[in-house]
């Protein structure tokens, strides 16, 4: 996922709380993690410049677009997502943040929703079109100009463990979302096994690393309701599904 583009960063305090007590608990060529001492939430300590991210993300292509039985598990994968999400919503508009090349947007598209996403990979983005016929934006979601009050749903799969400040793109979410509109996450909870962590910390693509603690606290101070929120594995990595209300 990586190329050999130097990564320019920042010190970053913990986003969640504000708090700049912290440890690090890991430190690699990729990156530093750091936990902090107050809230417990585990993230990367130098941030990446939004440059940075472009750079090293502009040839992400995910297993899914070489492989066919990683394709064959994404469809169905994203498939029982849109069947969790069409449990508690009509069919209606969904934007996608993070939408990687463009295949969970095809199952939408194919169960008769309306949707749209961003990607900051390039090749992804030709993929997506290419392949599937679907349009994405380019850029970071603070970058692009999105009509408020207009989805139903916004989908983060597998994202929100990338973004640069999540308190601040999930309220960006909430603006496009309709009243009583949903949001739809699923991410990696490797921080609740630090030695585990350690081992997989996916530096410097995982900006934060979550327990299910500290995805409940960021929802709170988002003012999102939980409506459901269940752990799961895959290839015995441990992940959480979320679904919160506007």
């Amino acid at each position: 996922m990586t190329n050999n583009t130097s990564i320019n960063g920042e010190y970053a305090k913990c986003w969640l709380c504000g708090c700049n007590d912290n440890a690090i608990i890991l430190r690699v060529k990729e990156g530093t993690l750091a936990k902090c001492n107050h809230c417990n939430l585990i993230y990367a300590y130098v941030r990446p410049t939004k440059n940075s991210l472009l750079d090293i993300s502009i040839d992400y292509l995910p297993s899914s677009t070489g492989s066919i039985s990683a394709f064959d598990a994404r469809m169905k994968e994203a498939n029982e997502d849109f069947e969790r999400i069409e449990k508690y919503s009509k069919k209606g508009k969904v934007f996608d943040v993070g939408a990687s090349n463009g295949l969970f947007a095809k199952v939408g598209t194919e169960r008769k929703w309306k949707i749209v996403g961003n990607e900051i990979s390039i090749k992804a983005i030709e993929y997506a079109k290419k392949t599937f016929g679907i349009t994405l934006h380019y850029g970071f979601l603070d970058d692009i100009k999105l009509e408020k009050n207009y989805y139903d749903v916004v989908t983060m799969i597998q994202v929100i463990e990338h973004l640069r400040h999540p308190i601040m793109e999930l309220n960006i979410t909430k603006e496009i979302l309709k009243a009583g509109g949903l949001i739809y996450i699923t991410t990696p909870i490797h921080a609740e096994n630090e030695e585990f962590l350690i081992k997989n910390h996916m530096l410097p693509h995982h900006l934060t690393n979550f327990t299910e603690e500290t995805l409940r606290k960021l929802f709170k101070i988002c003012d999102l309701k939980i409506i459901f929120m269940e752990r799961y594995e895959v290839n015995e990595f441990p992940y959480i599904r979320v679904l919160c209300k506007k």
